[in-house]
Order: C-alpha cells, then sequence, then structure tokens
C-alpha cells in the first residue's frame, strides 16, 4: 500500500488556457479524478491526502503568523481512497482569482504530514508526493537542497503532473512530451497527446522553475509527465491487482519426483460483481438474505435443515444428501503427474479448454539437480517436438483434470535462456461437442454424389476473387497484435458507467469515450492507409463475383387438401404405387426443385454404405442416388425380411410394409429390376405364410395393400414376364388363402365401407 499527498495547485496561472481549449485546472482535476477512479476499482488500500495551494485560508500545520506556508491548506487528511475524495475533486475546487502560493510550501506541508501520519506503523510505507501544477506561479528555490535531504531521509518519492521536465525542454515543447505513456502512473500503454491542449511556448517563468526543480526530481528518483501524457495513461481503468502466488506440486513419473511452482500467466479478467453493494435506494444497507420456500400459493419457508439436494430420474426425484455427496468423492492430495509423452502435433487446438495459461518452473527452493533436470526434460521436447501429458489434482476438494506442459524456452533481459512449461487444460470425451458442419463443395466428385450440392460449388472466378480479397488484407508476417496492450472496451465502458452513476446519480449513463471507440477500430499497422484502395476493389470484386439476393419465399396457398399436403396415401406409405405421379414425382423435385432446408440436410447426411434398420428408407434413396443399385436392392431386401421376422408382434410391420412399398416403387421404375422383385416375392411369400401370416392379412385387407404386396405385371415395367391376371393367381396361392379370408371378412359391408372410407382420403 501507498501512502500519497496530492499537492494541488489552484493559483491563477492553472485557470488561464488558450482560447478553446482546456485550462490547466480542468487538465489537472481530470488526471486526479482519473487516478483515484483506478486505484478506487482496483480496491487499493492506498492512503491519500490532499493539499491545496493557493486558497484564502492557511488552514495547515506549519502556517504561523510570520506568514510562512500561507494560503496552503490541508484540505483531507490522509485516509482510505473512496468515492468522498472523488467527489471533492469533482465538486468542490475553485481556482483563486488573485491569490497564489508556492508550490515547494505546499510540498513540505504535505511531506510533512505524510511523515507524521506513517510514522510508527509495522513494515515499510511507500509515500509519494503527487504536485499537480503547469509551474507557471511563484515558487522559492532557496532551500531545495535541504528539501531535497529531508526527502531522501523520509524516503518519499515525488512525482510531477502539468510539466514534463527533460534535458532536452525547449521554448515551444510546454512539456508535452512524447515519451509515451506513464508507466509510473499505470499506465496500459497508451500514446501520448491530448486535444484539449495545446503546444504553446513556456514562459520565462515555467522555464526557470523546471530548472530548478529538475536537479531534486533527479535527486529522489522523481518522474514528470505533461497533461498530455498523463490523461491519455490514466484514461484507463485497471482492475483489482491480486498477488502472484505459486501453486507448488512435484511433477512425477514413476519414482520420479521434481518441485515444481505454478504461475497464472492468462486469466479472463472481469468486472467485479454489484449483488453485494448495490442498492436501489442509497439510504439503504446492503445485506444478503436467503430462504427457502415450498412452491405453494402462501410460499411455506422451511429450515435449511429440512433441505436436501435432489435429482429427477425420469419422472422420480432422488434424494442426494451430503453424506452421499462425501461417499462418492475420492480425495487426492493435489499432485501433478505425468501421463505420456507425444507430439506436439496430435494435441488439437479444439481439444484444450479451461479459463487460462500457467507457467511452471522448478522450485527456487529446490536444489540445482531439479532445474537441470527439468531443463533437460525441456531441452529433448523442443529437439523432438514433443509435449508432456499430465494428470492435475489442483487440491483435495478438487477432480482430477487433464492438462499438456508445452516447453518453451524464454530468455532474459540479459539474454540468458532457461526453460518453462506452459500448462493448458485437456478436454476430456464429456466435454466436447461432435458437429458435422457442411462442406463446400469444391470437390467434383462430392456433386457427382449428391446432384442437389451443385448449385452450391463456387465457381473458379469467385474462388479467385476470394483469395485476392484476402492477399489485399493480409497484414503480413511481422505484424502482431500486442495482447498485453489491447484493453477490453467492456470493462473500460463499464467502470465509466458507475463512475458517472457514482458522481451523477440523475444523469442518465453516458455513451462510450473516444478512447473505448477507438480501441474497437483495427490497429494502423494492419490497415496501412496505402493499402485501403486496393483492399476497396478487391471487396468490390468479391462482391461482384458473389452477389447476395433476398431468399424468394412463396407464401402457402390457402385450401389445400389433405392429399396435397401430405402427398401419397396414407396406408400407402413411403414407396407405394400411386401412379406416374408418385414417388417419382418426389425423386423428380430433389432432382431439379431442391429447397435449402433439403439441400442443408444432404450436406449433413454422414455417407451412407448400407440400408440400416434406423432409417431404411432414407438409406436406400441415398444408396440409389449415389448409384450402387445393386446393394441399396439388395440391402432393401435383407431389411424387409428382418425387420417382418424380428418384429414383437406387429411392431415393426408398418416399418417393413413401407420399406416393400418403396421396393416395389422403385423396381417398377428401374430398369432390369422388375423380374428380379417378382423373384424376390416368389421366393419370400411360402417362409413368410408359414413364420408371419399376420403381416401378410394385414397388408392383403385394402387394395392399395394388395398393390403393394403384388407381383409387377407387364402393363407396370417391361421388365415382368406376367400379366395382371397371373399376378394376382399367383400372388393368392403364394399367400395360401390368406387373401381370401382378410376379404371374407367383408361379407357384411362393414369391413369394405371402412377401407373405402380411408380410400377416399
Amino acid at each position: 500500500a501507498e501512502s500519497i499527498a496530492i499537492i494541488l495547485d489552484i493559483g491563477p496561472h492553472m485557470r488561464r488556457g488558450p482560447p478553446g481549449y482546456a485550462r490547466p485546472i480542468e487538465l489537472a482535476l481530470d488526471c486526479l479524478k482519473m487516478l483515484l477512479q483506478r486505484k478506487l476499482f482496483q480496491q487499493s488500500k492506498d492512503e491519500v491526502a490532499v493539499v491545496l495551494a493557493g486558497t484564502e485560508m492557511s488552514d495547515n500545520p506549519l502556517a504561523d503568523d510570520d506568514g510562512n506556508f500561507a494560503n496552503i491548506s490541508l484540505a483531507r487528511e490522509l485516509s482510505t481512497i473512496d468515492w468522498d475524495i472523488v467527489q471533492f475533486f469533482n465538486d468542490n475546487i475553485r481556482t483563486s482569482d488573485s491569490i497564489s502560493a508556492d508550490i515547494i510550501d505546499g510540498l513540505i506541508v504535505g511531506v510533512d504530514h505524510l511523515v507524521k501520519k506513517t510514522q510508527g506503523r509495522r513494515g515499510k510505507t511507500n509515500k509519494r508526493a503527487v504536485i499537480v501544477s503547469n509551474l507557471a506561479g511563484e515558487m522559492n528555490t532557496d532551500e531545495l537542497e535541504r528539501i531535497v535531504r529531508n526527502l531522501k531521509k523520509a524516503d518519499v518519492q515525488v512525482l510531477l503532473i502539468g510539466a514534463s521536465i527533460s534535458e532536452n525542454d525547449d521554448n515551444d515543447d510546454n512539456g508535452d512530451g512524447e515519451d509515451g505513456a506513464p508507466d509510473h502512473l499505470g499506465g496500459a500503454g497508451a500514446g501520448s497527446g491530448n486535444s484539449d491542449s495545446e503546444r504553446k511556448p513556456k514562459t520565462q517563468r515555467q522555464l526557470d522553475n523546471e530548472a530548478a526543480l529538475r536537479p531534486l526530481l533527479e535527486a529522489v528518483d522523481g518522474y514528470s509527465y505533461s497533461f498530455n501524457d498523463a490523461i491519455p495513461a490514466l484514461s484507463y481503468f485497471q482492475l483489482r491487482s491480486v498477488q502472484q502466488r505459486p501453486w507448488k506440486a512435484n511433477l512425477e513419473l514413476g519414482e520420479l519426483s521434481l518441485p515444481v511452482c505454478g504461475y497464472t500467466k492468462v486469466k479472463p479478467a472481469k468486472p467485479p460483481s454489484m449483488t453485494t453493494v448495490y442498492a436501489g435506494d442509497a439510504s439503504a444497507q446492503v445485506s444478503t438474505a436467503r430462504a427457502t420456500t415450498l412452491n405453494d400459493e402462501q410460499e411455506t419457508e422451511i429450515d435449511e435443515d429440512d433441505v436436501v439436494r435432489g435429482y429427477r430420474y425420469g419422472s422420480t426425484l432422488v434424494p442426494f444428501s451430503e453424506a452421499d455427496r462425501e461417499a462418492m468423492k475420492q480425495p487426492e492430495d493435489k499432485s501433478l503427474t505425468i501421463v505420456c509423452f507425444t507430439h506436439r502435433q496430435n494435441i488439437l487446438r479444439h481439444h484444450m479448454l479451461g479459463d487460462g495459461v500457467s507457467l511452471f518452473v522448478g522450485d527456487p527452493s529446490a536444489p540445482p539437480e531439479v532445474h537441470r533436470a527439468l531443463s533437460a526434460l525441456g531441452e529433448a521436447l523442443l529437439l523432438r517436438g514433443g509435449v508432456v501429458i499430465v494428470r492435475r489434482v489442483y487440491s483435495r476438494a478438487s477432480s482430477p483434470r487433464l492438462g499438456v506442459l508445452l516447453p518453451k524456452r524464454k530468455s532474459t533481459a540479459s539474454g540468458a535462456e532457461f526453460i518453462v512449461f506452459e500448462y493448458i487444460e485437456l478436454a476430456f470425451r464429456e466435454d466436447i461437442r461432435t458437429y458435422t458442419f457442411p462442406p463446400l463443395p469444391l470437390d467434383d466428385d462430392i456433386v457427382r454424389e449428391v446432384p442437389s450440392l451443385a448449385k452450391l460449388q463456387p465457381t473458379q472466378i469467385q474462388l479467385e476473387a476470394a483469395a485476392a480479397f484476402v492477399d489485399a488484407m493480409d497484414a503480413g508476417d511481422d505484424a502482431r497484435l500486442q495482447m498485453s496492450e489491447k484493453l477490453n472496451p467492456y470493462v473500460q465502458h463499464w467502470y465509466s458507467c458507475v463512475t458517472d452513476r457514482a458522481l451523477h446519480p440523475d444523469n442518465p449513463l453516458p455513451q462510450p469515450s473516444a478512447a473505448v471507440m477507438a480501441s474497437l477500430e483495427a490497429p494502423a499497422e494492419l490497415r496501412p492507409e496505402a493499402r485501403q484502395a486496393e483492399v476497396h476493389d478487391r471487396l468490390e470484386q468479391l462482391r461482384q463475383a458473389c452477389p447476395i439476393v433476398p431468399r424468394q419465399t412463396s407464401k402457402r396457398q390457402e385450401g389445400k387438401t389433405g392429399a396435397d399436403v401430405f402427398g401419397d396415401d396414407p396406408l400407402a406409405g413411403a414407396g407405394a404405387d400411386n401412379g406416374a405421379d408418385g414417388p417419382a414425382k418426389k425423386r423428380a423435385k430433389l432432382e431439379t426443385g431442391e429447397t435449402s432446408d433439403d439441400i442443408a440436410a444432404a450436406l449433413l447426411r454422414p455417407r451412407v454404405t448400407e440400408v440400416g434398420a434406423v432409417t431404411p428408407l432414407e438409406d436406400f434413396d441415398a444408396l440409389i442416388a449415389q448409384g450402387q443399385t445393386d446393394a441399396a436392392f439388395s440391402g432393401m431386401q435383407r431389411r424387409v425380411v428382418q425387420l417382418v421376422s424380428d418384429s414383437f408382434g406387429d411392431a415393426y410391420f408398418p416399418k417393413a410394409g413401407a420399406c416393400l412399398r418403396a421396393l416395389r416403387a422403385t423396381a417398377r421404375t428401374t430398369p432390369g429390376r422388375g423380374a428380379a422383385f417378382n423373384a424376390f416375392l416368389r421366393d419370400w411369400l411360402p417362409s413368410l405364410r408359414r413364420d408371419r401370416p399376420a403381416f401378410l392379412t394385414q397388408h392383403l385387407a385394402t387394395e392399395q395393400g394388395r398393390r403393394a404386396m403384388g407381383f409387377l405385371s407387364k402393363d407396370e415395367t417391361a421388365d415382368s414376364d406376367l400379366t395382371a391376371e397371373q399376378c394376382a393367381e399367383l400372388l393368392a396361392s403364394s399367400s395360401g388363402g390368406a387373401d381370401s379370408g382378410a376379404a371374407g371378412k367383408g361379407e357384411d359391408g362393414a369391413e369394405e365401407e371402412e377401407d373405402d372410407m380411408f380410400g377416399d382420403l
């Protein structure tokens, strides 16, 4: 933690600025509010005191009747940073019209207060004095040497904001140097420069004061920044800084055990939760109250001891008590065990998961042999392109996880090299989600297998236009994003909104700042202006080669019947012989007028190699589309026989009947398949009559069923040598009277009327 004394100059020279630009006092207050807000959001334990130089009163412990330390006020004693001090700088600071004070006297008052307040504390306290002034006022430099000695004795560092003092200052610099972001302000690499200030020539007083303060800053290792340097760096908020603590364990391989330490390298940073500190009523005290209630009208509250965890297993709620949870656990001590070694290319990028990356090095307290062993292991893996698969148990309360150690060679500032291992968590089988995405049909073989994909195949012109656009946007091998300098715009705007709501509770939330919006733009090195014209031309070529037009959707027609909606007769199934407008019409639609859903389904469907039991109709059609006619017909014949013979009761009869109808309909329209279908029926029907007569009875009860089950005649296909009468006689003889038995049920007319009613549908 730090103890900071802010010495703010509010003399009349701080209110004078170039016309149309922000005044120095406004820039000074912006810097201080940003600095305090950043520490506040970091949940810093730093303490701040405020000294104002240029007040009407002389309210400080060092002021006397002789006029020493006059017009200097200790506005706030040293205390923890809170919103009150931010509000103080936002509302209560007014510059004086004519009263000015010596900024050196203000520095002495602030340092004196720091020393007295921190005296006697345990441990070392970092003390810092922050002077905020443009150094345009009067300043007594007679006792600077004594002040430097006292500052060194008190171990106080001095920071100057408002004037950049360097060895090469000149009259037209005004302290707005181009030294980059001030790291000692906690900058995040922001560039210098600020549109609210103007570079104007320095006055002679400013030059004299800077020359006098330069030895003081050098003596106490101080720093100075102009407003142009400080504001961009302080305009970014930072999350809470967490002290890095190592995770110590032994890297184990059999009897070999190497002590290592793990440090978090990358981890998602999120704004803190506001649920425990936010209340709609500012006067209300925020507290957490938990209650468990029944799901009834009265919402009856029940005691926590009467609540047990439960899980649903179907419609049953299974209780799972804490005793069960403890019995299920298998506690293990933290460990890091080597499972195996493998090549780097075997670790796929999409198998890496977790919320960060850790670095593992040898334990500093371990003997030198441990570090030599780790270095040898790392060098061997780097030489062979290998990695280490490890099993990690973080603590006794955590479950084992699988991870990979990637060896990396690092170097120190002096050039010395050393080996570290990057740890990234790996996925288990249950963590992986398997998806099949439609590929672009670039290969002609895919288009030949699935003709409906032809309309998705890009042309050579489109491929060349896309490649040219990528080349124009390529930033080159040297262009890299410096992620350590890339700020999260969501976090920055979130802090900005919280700050504005705290200072102006009645105002609407602000829009994202210019700095936040600028962070959303591509870096300048990735979008050189000289290539903008080329990028624009390539983009236009790509748009012309790949035009995007609105999708035309036809309106649904009204007054459709059930036959219009569902197509075939409900009893006829997927492959019924409904004449020339039956299944052939559907297949013609798939070949000539596919919808986007049809094409997507064709893309996502895996390659079919046989007629399966789950989706036999779809598999049969896919094999026909792939040109594997023999495999399709033989596979469908086996599947029909298997469905009927393995059916429990008549459970699979509907599916078997649909498959048989599809087989007959396709054989009728496929040259050379009609005779084969008749041969299949002739061989199968006797055993079917003997083993599964119920199937015959169900499918011969209607005329549609007879047509689906019957032999193919000469009138239906040229491959058949049977007339319609011969087909009927052959079916009756093969079914062994099942036809007449089924027809006999309709002598009273009831069954026939029912069949006619369904036939009309």
